[in-house]
């Protein structure tokens, strides 16, 4: 008898992957923001959107986002004051900056701060679907070492520094 190997049906990896990933949109513009939404729904990805620091900073305290998506400026503030909000609550994300008008000075900043990738929102806004995954893949590597930092932190009875997030005026 002779037998024949059959190998094993593989699932897409990229589907399961991507349908888990979370990504915070933190941009004033309605318009762009509507745009990111769209893109990255069609790429299997679950956006969000926060059109000011104040709700930004409360959805990334839920700890469900691992991209985030952000203009230079976000309601007077900065994405780097976002980007350290994040970081002082120990959180292991990738931010991606999309800009109308940047130089390259600008650019290497952002990255040089910690940016994952800085994009125009005219000429690259075809990139931000595989851009996301990317950077969902990042992220969830960081996440990896921020759990490992996390159980050292602990063994030395050490706390993280825990920034705090603004209060909404009601």
């Amino acid at each position: 008898m002779i037998s024949t190997y059959q190998s094993p049906t593989r699932s897409k990896p990229t589907s399961t992957f991507k349908a888990k990933g979370r990504v915070l949109i933190a941009c004033e513009d309605s318009q762009a923001a509507d745009e990111l939404v769209a893109i990255l729904k069609k790429a299997n990805l679950r956006p969000e959107w926060a059109k000011d620091f104040t709700s930004a900073c409360k959805l990334l305290k839920t700890g469900k986002f691992h991209v985030v998506f952000a203009t230079p400026r976000v309601s007077g503030d900065s994405w780097q004051k976002l980007m350290d909000f994040a970081r002082g609550r120990g959180q292991a994300l990738s931010f991606v900056i999309v800009a109308r008008s940047f130089d390259l000075s600008d650019w290497a900043s952002c990255l040089k701060y910690g940016a994952f990738e800085v994009l125009d929102s005219i000429s690259e806004i075809s990139r931000v679907g595989d851009v996301a995954t990317q950077a969902l893949s990042a992220a969830w590597a960081l996440a990896g070492q921020a759990s490992e930092r996390h159980e050292i932190m602990e063994l030395h009875d050490l706390t993280p520094f825990n920034a705090e997030c603004p209060e909404v005026a009601t």
